[in-house]
């Protein structure tokens, strides 16, 4: 790889740098219990345009909501039936998956679900535990769109400034 290419790539790697520490400063000061959750959707967020960015942003959020949704009711239909992790994993994600096909953007729904129901810590619920997956989530995925909107708007902010050279 040439300096130039290097040079030409620093932009998104400085925006993936600042995205993946802001999620995991936010989810931290906010008192998310899984902070990786935040940093690591503020990365899976990171396009190179502002539009794509936007666009992953929007079929994350929705499709972590949806993915939560589903592993709670799963959850609590399993917590007074009795029915196993493993078997519950199967029916969320096959329910999602029924919506998801065709839909890449919302995709994301397939794993929320075993995430959810694999996180539930000893005296927690079910539904605590997909608010709090779910937040994090939300919470990296607006940070890194966050941070990739503020550096597109110092860009253009810069390349539109009448030059001060006479």
């Amino acid at each position: 790889m040439s300096l130039r290419d290097i040079a030409r790539r620093l932009p998104f790697a400085g925006r993936c740098a600042a995205t993946g520490a802001l999620a995991y400063l936010l989810a931290t000061a906010v008192g998310l219990p899984y902070p990786v959750w935040a940093s690591m959707s503020s990365l899976v967020v990171s396009q190179e345009s502002l539009d794509e960015t936007r666009h992953t942003i929007v079929g994350r959020i929705v499709g972590t909501i949806a993915g939560a949704v589903v592993a709670v009711l799963v959850g609590e239909v399993a917590n007074q039936t009795g029915v196993g992790t493993a078997l519950q994993i199967a029916a969320a994600v096959g329910l999602c998956a029924l919506f998801v096909k065709g839909r890449p953007s919302i995709r994301v729904c397939l794993w929320t679900c075993p995430v959810v129901l694999l996180t539930i810590s000893p005296g927690s619920s079910v539904a605590h535990t997909g608010l709090m997956r779910g937040s994090e989530v939300i919470l990296g995925a607006l940070a890194g769109g966050l941070i990739h909107w503020l550096m597109h708007w110092m860009t253009a902010g810069r390349s539109r400034c009448p030059s001060t050279t006479a």
